[in-house]
């Protein structure tokens, strides 16, 4: 199986609380307010967002990768309140050799309580399926 057939409709994932999905323009506010923080991206190999340009930017990378059916991303929606709270996907995946790696980042304010678990529950069984 390749990439390109995985990941060309990448699925929603739900669990107890969230919607995982593909990220939209309509959720460049939300990611911004989260990537603009730097809190949030001090470990990451980016420095925070400093307008809604660059995280829209970003996007629009992400849609260029869905459309080319490449490994990408999925938005962490939470089912309560319906924002955009986070992004977690694979930095690398070899379905042949069982081999995957994720990476996420997360609103600050859904920190501590269990958000980052259970998107990762559900993409490392997406990843074993």
């Amino acid at each position: 199986m390749k990439i390109e057939d995985i990941f060309s409709d990448l699925p929603e994932l739900t669990t107890e609380r969230l919607l995982l999905r593909k990220l939209t323009l309509a959720d460049t506010d939300d990611r911004h307010h989260f990537l603009s923080d730097e809190l949030v991206t001090r470990f990451l190999p980016f420095e925070a967002h400093k307008t809604k340009e660059e995280t829209e930017a970003g996007i629009r990378y992400y849609l260029d990768l869905y459309a080319k059916g490449q490994v990408s991303p999925w938005g962490i929606v939470a089912k309560e309140t319906g924002r955009l709270i986070g992004t977690i996907g694979f930095t690398s995946w070899n379905p042949r050799h069982g081999k995957g790696e994720i990476f996420y980042y997360i609103a600050r304010e859904a920190w501590g309580k269990g958000i980052v678990v259970e998107a990762a529950r559900a993409v490392i069984q997406f990843g074993f399926d």
